[in-house]
C-alpha cells in the first residue's frame, strides 16, 4: 500500500476502530435471523492476523477520461487519496456482523472507481481480483458524481488454498449518478465467500448489481442499499445454479428514505444435486419515503430431488403513502409442460433443461445491457449444468 494512504490520519482513525469493533463482535448463530440457515460456528476469524492478505487486481478494457480506475497502492494524487480517506467505511452498515468487520479491520490492497461529474464510462470495464492466499479480504470503493455512468463487471477468483473470501463494496450514487455493477464469483471448491454490498443512493440516481455466484462451497451475499434522496432506484438481481452440496444465502436489504424511491429485487436459483439456496430480504420504508415503489421476487427451481430452497421476504411498511410493495416467493421442480413441449421439438431432457435454465438466468439480467459480457456466462452456466 502506498506510504500516503498508510499514513492518512482519518482510514488510520477507522482501521482503528475497526479493529477494536471486530475484536469486540461475537461471531453470528442461527438466532440471528439473516444467519438462520448458514453455519459459521466452525470459522475461526482470529487467524486473519496471521494470514498473508495480498491479491491480484488485473483491469481490462478501461480508457475513459474523468474516470479513476486505481489500486488504493497505486494512488499518487493527493485528490484521488482524499477521496478514499472521504468515503471509505461511510457507508452505514444496517446490520453489522464480525465478516464484514473483519474486512473494516484488515483490508490489505482495495480499489477506487471513481466518475467525475458529467463524466461516462463508455464500455464495461473488466476487473479480475485473485488470490492464493487463506484469506481474501478485497476492499472496492465507488463513487459516481452528479450525472455520471459507471459499468464494472468484478470477477473474485481464488485458489484451493483460499479458504475463504471476504470482499466488501462500498458504492455511493451522487446525484442523476447510474451505477451498475456485475459481480461474478468462480473460486475454487472448497472456497467460503461471504461479501457485503452496502450502497448510499442520491436523488434520481440508479444504482443496479447483478450476483453470479459460480464455483465455491459456501456463498453468503449481502447488499444493503440506503435509498436516501427523491427519485433513488436501486435493482438486485441474482441468479445461483447450484451442484453438488454447494450452499447460497441471499440478503437483501432495500431501506426506502427518500420520496419516489423505487427497488426491485430478483432472486433466481436453479439447483441439483444436495446444494441448497436461501433468501431472505427485507424491503422496508420509512415514514419520509412517500409515494415509494418497492417489488421482491424470489424464485427457485429444484432439479433433484435432494436440493432445497427457503424464501422468507419481509416487508416494513412505516407509511401509507405507497404506490405498490409486494413480493413472491416460488419453489417447485422444472415445469413439466415447459419440458414436453421443448423434447417435442426434437431436444433431449438434458437439452431441454440447460434451454430453460439459461433462459431464466438471461431473464434475471436482461435489463442490465451489459453487452457480450453475459455470453461468456451462458456457456459457464451450460457447462455446469453438464455436470448436474
Amino acid at each position: 500500500m502506498s506510504n500516503q494512504i498508510l499514513s492518512d490520519a482519518k482510514l488510520i482513525q477507522f482501521k482503528d476502530g475497526a479493529i477494536a469493533s471486530f475484536n469486540n463482535e461475537s461471531m453470528p448463530t442461527a438466532k440471528d435471523r439473516p444467519w438462520r440457515y448458514t453455519d459459521v460456528s466452525k470459522i475461526n476469524l482470529d487467524e486473519i492476523k496471521l494470514s498473508s492478505l495480498n491479491q491480484e487486481i488485473n483491469i481490462s478494457n478501461f480508457n475513459d477520461p474523468g474516470i479513476i480506475i486505481s489500486k488504493f497502492s497505486e494512488l499518487t494524487d493527493p485528490k484521488n487519496i482524499d477521496l478514499v480517506s472521504k468515503y471509505l467505511g461511510k457507508t452505514k452498515p444496517i446490520n453489522k456482523d464480525k465478516f464484514s468487520l473483519a474486512n473494516d479491520a484488515y483490508w490489505n490492497e482495495g480499489l477506487l472507481i471513481h466518475a467525475s461529474k458529467n463524466q461516462f464510462m463508455k464500455n464495461v470495464v473488466s476487473i479480475e481480483i485473485s488470490s492464493e492466499n487463506p484469506f481474501m479480504l478485497p476492499r472496492v470503493l465507488i463513487v459516481a458524481e452528479e450525472n455520471s455512468e459507471i459499468q464494472i463487471q468484478i470477477t473474485l477468483s481464488s485458489k484451493s488454498s483460499t479458504n475463504i473470501s471476504i470482499p466488501s463494496f462500498e458504492v455511493f450514487g451522487h446525484k442523476a449518478s447510474r451505477i451498475k455493477l456485475f459481480l461474478v464469483s468462480k473460486h475454487e471448491k472448497t472456497t467460503h465467500e461471504y461479501s457485503s454490498i452496502r450502497s448510499e443512493i442520491d436523488q434520481d440516481a440508479n444504482f443496479e448489481i447483478g450476483l453470479l455466484p459460480l464455483n465455491g462451497k459456501v456463498f453468503k451475499q449481502t447488499v444493503e442499499n440506503s435509498l436516501n434522496g427523491s427519485g433513488s432506484n436501486a435493482s438486485i438481481n441474482g441468479f445461483a445454479l447450484g451442484n453438488e452440496d454447494q450452499h447460497f444465502d441471499f440478503v437483501t436489504i432495500q431501506d426506502h428514505i427518500g420520496k419516489k424511491s423505487t427497488s426491485k429485487v430478483d432472486i433466481k436459483s436453479a439447483l441439483g444435486g444436495n446444494s441448497r439456496n436461501i433468501y431472505y430480504g427485507i424491503t422496508r420504508v420509512e415514514e419520509s419515503a412517500h409515494d415509494s415503489q418497492a417489488e421482491q421476487s424470489n424464485r427457485n427451481l429444484l432439479l433433484s430431488s435432494t436440493a432445497k430452497a427457503d424464501s422468507d421476504p419481509v416487508l416494513e411498511i412505516l407509511t401509507s403513502h405507497v404506490i405498490k410493495c409486494g413480493h413472491a416467493a416460488t419453489v417447485g421442480p422444472m415445469d413439466k409442460d415447459a419440458l414436453y413441449y421443448l423434447q417435442s421439438r426434437g431436444l433431449t431432457i438434458k437439452e431441454s433443461t440447460k434451454l430453460l435454465v439459461s433462459g431464466s438466468y438471461s431473464a434475471t439480467f436482461e435489463n442490465m445491457n451489459l453487452g457480450n459480457i453475459h455470453e461468456s456466462f451462458i456457456e459457464a452456466i451450460n457447462n455446469k449444468l453438464e455436470l448436474i
